[in-house]
């Protein structure tokens, strides 16, 4: 029998547990906090314990200060690994990750779950055909509410200003996944107050600007109930709407009264992403496949996060491609690249 572990047991360690458990593999897992009983897995006392177990594949999903440690020291053994988003929380440690994965030859893959959403993906086959003509603009809408209600221990601790921007750094990773490279970005930000959960800042606004030269913009909150996730793009030829929860896909052409637009409803429940992750882990871990999310794409999205961030508090385009620090990372990046 296959043995998934899992580092980590709030929300999002919960559902991949789930999915492990759905799928017939043994489960071992370890949190800290103390486990209410009843779960269809193996509780360990501690990391090492976990990583003693050998597990096929390990699935980390603490708190975001802790994934390089744990992701290296499961690489340094051999252990393949998922590390849930962001991949790090720090560029330097992202890095440590992909350098400990060269180093070891042992697959790592980050939890970028929109990487296999069918409507994403729909859009994808859409855009890599051409069918909107040339690319005018696009706009990303995130609204997560939910998130801070869902979260097991996020207020437990200190408070970590701008989680928005890693948190769903799921939208840096999909606009480079479906459109391309990010190069430069603007963000704006405030806190609105009167919510029972707030985390600042809980809505984020801003510019992008692609490779190509493409410009779109983007709304980010912790405000919005129910969730909202959806993404538009213009072309000239034709427009692409991609509502992630309601499982749609709608395409525009130009000049076609809107009531005829080509309407693709995917029947895909929510977990089903966190099952085909899980899929194509253990595929990756067999060395029967290549990862879909590299530990170079959560290193990609994490600069993009982080350089938001500071496009905020700077109040100025950050060039993500031309600052020294980022020349840095994609020298260390390209080196890992080749590498591997």
């Amino acid at each position: 029998m296959t043995r998934i572990g899992i580092a980590g047991l709030g929300s999002i360690g919960r559902r991949h547990a789930a999915a492990a458990v759905r799928a017939g593999h043994e489960v071992v897992a370890f949190d800290p906090a103390p486990a209410g009983g009843g779960d269809p897995w193996v509780a360990v006392a501690s990391f090492g314990a976990l990583l003693d177990s050998a597990p096929t594949a390990l699935v980390v999903a603490t708190p975001d200060a802790l994934h390089a440690q744990q992701a290296v020291a499961a690489l340094e053994r051999g252990i393949p690994v998922l590390v849930e988003k962001p991949l790090a929380a720090s560029l330097d440690e992202a890095l440590a990750i992909a350098a400990a994965a060269r180093r070891s030859g042992t697959p790592a893959l980050v939890g970028y779950v929109l990487r296999y959403n069918a409507a994403l993906s729909a859009a994808a086959r859409v855009l890599a055909r051409g069918e909107l003509g040339e690319l005018v603009s696009f706009h990303v809408q995130l609204g997560a509410y939910e998130t801070l209600v869902r979260a097991h221990s996020r207020f437990d601790g200190p408070a970590v200003r701008g989680g928005l921007y890693g948190d769903y750094s799921h939208e840096w990773d999909y606009v480079r996944w479906l459109l391309g490279p990010i190069v430069r970005g603007l963000a704006a930000e405030r806190t609105v107050r009167g919510l029972e959960r707030v985390q600042a800042p809980n809505v984020v606004s801003g510019l992008l600007e692609l490779a190509g030269g493409l410009v779109g913009t983007y709304h980010l909150d912790y405000v919005t109930d129910p969730p909202q996730r959806a993404l538009t793009v213009l072309g000239a030829a034709a427009r692409l709407e991609v509502d992630v929860p309601a499982a749609t896909l709608r395409l525009f052409p130009r000049g076609i009264p809107e009531a005829d637009a080509r309407v693709t409803r995917f029947a895909q429940p929510r977990d089903d992403t966190f099952d085909a992750q899980l899929a194509h882990m253990l595929d990756v871990a067999r060395g029967e496949a290549q990862p879909r999310a590299s530990v170079a794409d959560g290193v990609r999205a994490l600069a993009v996060a982080i350089g938001l961030r500071d496009a905020a508090a700077s109040r100025a385009w950050v060039d993500f491609e031309d600052d020294e620090r980022n020349h840095q990372m994609k020298s260390r990046l390209q080196h890992t690249e080749r590498s591997v």
